[in-house]
């Protein structure tokens, strides 16, 4: 057991020297810094899980004098030393900040939400790994099989074939849209197809695109119907809306194009557009700005951009994408806290998630 402790500690070396910058670096006075802490804590051994993952550690611990329970004992021990030493050094930073210890009550509070944090998730990591862990946060946007709409930011013609990689495990899957989308390149594009064309291609591949041909080159709506289609298939992925390859937009008269059969509405909404104002990042930055009630020149921030899609009312399911820094995460855990819905946040380009609510 002390064996398998050592080997972790010197495999968590490097991410804890980078951690503990961030947080020297960026971390701030009072319970939110000691939280801002913890949170980091608790991914170190997410990290020692990934590493165990590639490295096979596994298939190596077979032939030890361990059982499998010390082996899970060991991740648990080592994230409850991490939270001590995160806690101690972050309240020791606050109090070095601005004189005043985090209050009691609150550094428990704070405690108490990551460990039910990571009592819910660390069980799914090690019973799946790490990377399929990942994936069933990401799946939680599409928990039912049906009609899923995608609206919002860029991002949603990634995210869209990204789930459908994923749902295909699960059944057959039809991607389309009710605006213009560029035809995939990974899957079989059919264009004005009838049923038995498309049933057909579904058992070839588990996976279609299914649309009708634009003047502009991009594929549209497809003449058979949402409903038809979602009898063909077990999940039917709909991107119905367009934000000019930009992070954040506002909604016209006929915007979203939701299908009325969509049980399930997701919003996307990327986090590099905090920090840059309204006009340089956001589509539609007139409305935009009028949804806010600010002008066009306010930079953007988490609380904002949170206000303009509560405003708006649309979306079950809200997934944060491009956070892939201590900022971003930040920023995005601000933002979900303004929501009443379950969010998700991750990078698409790296393949990494996490259910912030």
């Amino acid at each position: 057991m002390k064996g398998i402790l050592f080997k972790d500690f010197l495999s968590a070396k490097r991410i804890l020297t980078i951690y503990l910058l961030m947080i020297i670096c960026f971390s701030f006075g009072g319970a939110k810094g000691v939280f801002f802490a913890l949170c980091y804590s608790i991914m170190v051994p997410v990290n020692l899980l990934g590493f165990d993952e590639r490295s096979r550690f596994d298939r190596y611990a077979s032939v030890l004098p361990l059982t499998g329970l010390q082996c899970v004992a060991d991740k648990y021990i080592v994230t409850y030393l991490c939270m001590a030493m995160m806690m101690a050094l972050s309240s020791l930073i606050a109090f070095i900040r601005t004189g005043v210890a985090p209050a009691m009550g609150d550094m428990l509070l704070s405690v108490a939400l990551v460990l039910a944090t990571h009592a819910l998730c660390m069980p799914l990591l090690i019973r799946m790994g790490v990377t399929k862990g990942q994936w069933v946060y990401l799946l939680a946007l599409v928990a039912e099989f049906g009609v899923t709409a995608i609206i919002g930011g860029g991002g949603k013609t990634t995210l869209m074939e990204t789930l459908a990689g994923e749902l295909s495990k699960k059944g057959k899957v039809i991607i389309t849209t009710t605006t213009h989308i560029c035809r995939p390149k990974q899957y079989e594009t059919l264009l004005d197809a009838d049923e038995a064309a498309v049933s057909a291609a579904l058992e070839r591949s588990g996976i279609v695109c299914v649309a009708s041909q634009a003047e502009s080159g991009k594929l549209c709506a497809p003449w058979l119907s949402m409903g038809t289609l979602a009898q063909l298939a077990d999940f039917v992925l709909v991107e119905a809306d367009g934000a000019k390859r930009l992070p954040l937009k506002a909604h016209a008269s006929h915007e979203p194009v939701i299908p009325e059969e969509a049980q399930r509405v997701i919003m996307v909404i990327g986090i590099d557009g905090v920090g840059k104002t309204i006009r340089e990042t956001c589509h539609r930055s007139a409305l935009y700005a009028q949804l806010a009630g600010v002008d066009e020149e306010t930079v953007v921030t988490p609380q904002l951009a949170a206000r303009v899609v509560n405003a708006e009312g649309y979306g079950d399911r809200v997934y944060i994408n491009k956070v892939e820094s201590a900022a971003d995460y930040e920023a995005a855990q601000a933002m979900a806290n303004e929501f009443s819905c379950p969010v998700i946040a991750g990078s698409l380009h790296q393949g990494v998630y996490v259910c912030l609510h």
